[in-house]
């Protein structure tokens, strides 16, 4: 399967292939605007090798919001200033899950699934672009969907 140019899926049996499971990833309709989340990945533009700031070889977690969503598109639009090396990284979510044992409530914090990062956001002015601070995020509910509808 081509997923973008340059992108393939090889898989014999779908049904083999998992990302994670399904009660771990949050749904695109259950995501609101203003929730905070996180990406984590590789950004190795960011930093000079030369000076060890960090180890390009761990990957760096990144505070972000969801700043809007695209209904029409599918997809979640973060305030995050995301570089080159995280296109492509998973975005999570943290909640807050009650849950009653007996006569104790514990509460405790789930992290779930968003989606992945697709593409940064650019500002345009004087005809050059530059990083807006904002991104494009594909849910995986979507990914699911698609990945799914070029086997049938």
């Amino acid at each position: 399967i081509i997923l973008e140019q340059g992108v393939k899926m090889i898989s014999d049996n779908l049904n083999n292939m998992q990302v994670a499971d399904y009660n771990m990833i949050k749904l695109y309709s259950d995501i609101n605007i203003g929730e905070n989340i996180y990406a984590v990945g590789y950004p190795q533009t960011l930093g000079l090798k030369r000076l060890f700031q960090y180890d390009f070889n761990l990957p760096l977690v990144r505070n972000c919001i969801v700043a809007g969503k695209n209904d029409d598109l599918k997809t979640l639009i973060i305030d995050c200033t995301l570089y080159p090396g995280n296109s492509g990284c998973p975005v999570f979510i943290t909640n807050k899950v009650s849950e009653t044992q007996g006569n104790m409530t514990i509460t405790r914090n789930k992290r779930y699934l968003v989606g992945i990062v697709s593409a940064f956001i650019p500002l345009v002015e004087d005809q050059k672009e530059r990083f807006s601070g904002y991104s494009v995020v594909i849910p995986f509910d979507s990914i699911h969907k698609f990945i799914h509808s070029q086997y049938k």
